[in-house]
């Protein structure tokens, strides 16, 4: 129990060390993954270099995948590009994997000691106190290696584990499945690789027994990664899920053969049993690459037989697609998935409901007006949506522009649902409208159409603003809001005007007249908003 208990406590605290890692490699490092993403286009050596760089920064294959899934499910990524991308993170895990082998586990409390000082005299500097971060992280990591060898040290004269280990070198295909199970458990193949070092430092492992567990270790992280991944995602993203898995259980069928005499060649490499179990692994990944690679379009091709296109379903409108649990382990990119569904929120607010609302008068069609409705409860659910899920992105310590902007985003948000809720109660008047047989004048039919065109004009620039981080646009709407008052005052005299003159449709339809004129001025009042935000000014 004793042994137990231990081991479940350092493989924890090795865990978090990876966690702790990565995000604060993330700060340090200041990334644009979104620009980034970019180059992947150029070709398959450049996406195989660009998932290799990722992993090292996100120091997990898993999580690299997990958000590989998720751009390639919103679109930002071909299923053939991925490819590359999924066999460079392979190798960028052994990164990781070769730093374990090296023996520095005694200096993990140095680090961590380090690390405190550097937190504690960074006071205002981030740059010092994520630099410490990751170095805390690092010591974690190690000191639960550390922790890991000194818990099995016991075992190591044990008959029955003696016997275990034995055994997976005789029967690989055991092994193999066991550290699949392992490894999709705790979710991480270096781990699973850092239990294994532990065990070589203590002499209970060979590279011929530990073999089998690390092909296991690759396929049991795939596995894990693709169930995660699977949940919620398009197509095109199961395919990126399934290729992965493929390509390491492939690789490991074609290795199993030849699995004696390919731990023997890693042997050579090194006297250290610790340092052949890093090498297997980076070799392995390797091999992969030197496997697929040339076939990244095949195995795209193969992957859509395998996940075949459904069927085409109409797109419902409240549908967040663009909030992908598996982009929060990049807050880079996950602030930048938000601002697209707040923009996408825009363009519901704007196609669907205000520019179907003056036709609500002329026609009061039970079809039209149960679509705005519906736009309207999209509009509420999607910004409950994104106020969620920046919340879960704002547990990341995050560098300053990107907290700055995911306050622009719940600005804007919640402009944009005031916006809802305001034109679902002009709806209201349509029906008070129609029901009544009422007909504006002909002069104040000019007047809603002059106001209403006015205000669609200053939501859309302020939208493209917002999604542009477009100041001139910001201030070009801001510079019109004046005119837009002067517009509302010169109209609401005009339109007093008619009634003076006995203007019978005018007198009428006077509240629901002066009503809509009022909203269209609150549609612009939130442009305006938007574009303040825009600024910086919000």
């Amino acid at each position: 129990m004793h042994i137990l208990c231990g081991l479940i406590g350092s493989l924890g605290l090795f865990l978090y060390g990876m966690q702790l890692t990565s995000e604060s490699l993330q700060l340090v490092t200041n990334y644009k993954f979104r620009n980034a993403i970019g180059t992947l286009t150029r070709n398959r050596i450049v996406a195989l270099l660009f998932g290799f760089v990722i992993t090292v920064i996100l120091n997990s294959s898993g999580a690299a995948i997990i958000m590989l899934v998720g751009l390639v499910s919103a679109s930002l990524m071909t299923v053939g590009q991925a490819v590359g991308v999924l066999l460079g993170s392979g190798v960028g895990t052994a990164v990781t994997v070769q730093l374990l082998a090296f023996n520095i586990a005694d200096y993990a409390l140095l680090l961590i000691g380090l690390a405190a000082f550097m937190m504690i005299i960074g006071n205002k500097n981030n740059k010092l106190i994520h630099t410490g971060r990751v170095l805390l992280g690092i010591g974690f990591l190690f000191y639960g290696l550390k922790l890991m060898a000194e818990t099995v040290s016991p075992l190591r004269n044990s008959p029955y584990f003696h016997d275990l280990f034995v055994g997976f070198g005789k029967n690989p295909l055991l092994g193999i499945l066991v550290s699949t199970v392992f490894s999709g458990l705790i979710h991480s193949s270096a781990a699973t690789i850092g239990l294994l070092i532990s065990l070589a430092t203590q002499g209970m492992i060979t590279i011929e027994t530990a073999m089998p567990l690390i092909l296991g270790a690759n396929i049991g992280t795939a596995c894990a990664t693709g169930a995660l991944s699977w949940i919620g995602t398009s197509r095109e993203a199961k395919r990126v899920a399934v290729i992965n898995i493929l390509t390491k259980v492939i690789g490991t069928l074609l290795l199993l053969p030849f699995i004696h005499g390919f731990s023997t060649a890693v042997r050579v490499t090194s006297d250290s049993v610790a340092r052949q179990i890093a090498n297997a692994h980076t070799f392995f990944n390797i091999l992969l690459i030197l496997l697929f690679l040339p076939f990244t379009n095949q195995l795209a091709l193969f992957g859509k037989l395998l996940v075949p296109d459904g069927k085409k379903r109409l797109p419902v409108l409240e549908t967040a697609k663009y909030l992908n649990e598996s982009f929060l382990e990049i807050p880079e990119i996950a602030v930048n998935q938000a601002k697209l569904q707040t923009v996408e929120m825009g363009r519901i607010a704007r196609e669907e409901m205000l520019k179907h609302l003056l036709y609500a008068f002329r026609a009061y069609k039970k079809e039209a007006i149960e679509g705005i409705k519906k736009a309207e409860v999209a509009l509420d659910s999607i910004y409950q949506k994104i106020c969620a899920y920046v919340a879960k992105i704002r547990r990341h310590t995050l560098p300053e522009d990107l907290a700055e902007r995911t306050i622009q985003i719940l600005y804007t948000a919640n402009d944009l649902e005031h916006i809802g809720d305001l034109l679902i109660n002009v709806i209201n008047l349509a029906r008070k409208f129609t029901q009544g047989r009422m007909e504006f004048s002909g002069e104040g039919v000019q007047e809603l159409e002059l106001m209403y065109e006015k205000a669609d004009t200053s939501l859309a620039l302020a939208l493209q603003a917002f999604a542009d981080s477009n100041r001139e646009l910001a201030t070009q709407v801001i510079k019109e809001h004046p005119k837009l008052l002067r517009l509302e005052n010169k109209l609401r005299y005009k339109h007093f005007e008619r009634i003076r003159e006995g203007n019978e449709r005018t007198l009428a339809t006077s509240a629901i007249h002066l009503d809509l004129i009022e909203s269209f001025r609150r549609v612009e009042n939130h442009a305006m908003n938007i574009a303040y935000t825009v600024l910086g000014m919000g």
